[in-house]
């Protein structure tokens, strides 16, 4: 039985997949001086990828998934 934080995984994380972490992280480098946006980057995290999910202990999972679910 999944736990209430792997059910919102389980509907919302982008790396979820059959109770494994994807562990694909994004990351957004700003210029200091001016302000300016670089492009999105896109991470491998090869200590994530293909273990059992933990959203309980994930800073993707608290800071992407759980600010973007929508409220009801």
């Amino acid at each position: 039985m999944l736990s209430n934080s792997k059910r919102t995984a389980l509907k919302y994380c982008a790396n979820w997949n059959k109770e494994k972490c994807l562990g694909v992280l994004f990351s957004i480098k700003r210029k200091r001086k001016s302000g300016h946006i670089y492009p999105v980057n896109m991470n491998l995290d090869e200590k994530k990828s293909g273990k059992d999910c933990n959203p309980d202990n994930c800073s993707y999972f608290k800071n992407c998934v759980i600010a973007g679910i929508p409220e009801i």
